[in-house]
């Protein structure tokens, strides 16, 4: 998760495509493997491909755990919002910060 959180962490989901994910990948089978020592870090060989392959499987979980939640919230949010008054509806809007058209 380290090296994920460093690429990743500050992204909002919807701004995470495939072509990204496809290019950390990339670039992570190019850097070098650092081990930690008495002296400080050692620099070994290129990373194997097993050890990125395990990363981009944390980050599919990660990914896979976060969709839902954003769709639960969307669902919850949308039944909050049909079946308020018309006035109170522009407040949960207002408090999410996020407006969905469902008069549509």
């Amino acid at each position: 998760m380290k090296h994920l959180r460093a690429t990743f962490g500050s992204w909002r989901l919807v701004d995470v495509t495939a072509d990204d994910v496809e290019q950390y990948l990339r670039a992570r089978l190019k850097k070098r493997a650092l081990v930690k020592t008495k002296g400080g870090f050692r620099e070994l060989g290129i990373l194997k491909t097993t050890t990125v392959h395990q990363e981009f499987r944390v980050l599919r979980r990660a990914l896979n755990v976060a969709v839902p939640t954003a769709l639960r919230d969307l669902v919850e949010q949308q039944m909050i919002e049909f079946h308020a008054p018309a006035h109170l509806r522009n407040v949960v809007r207002i408090i999410t910060g996020k407006c969905w058209d469902l008069d549509s």
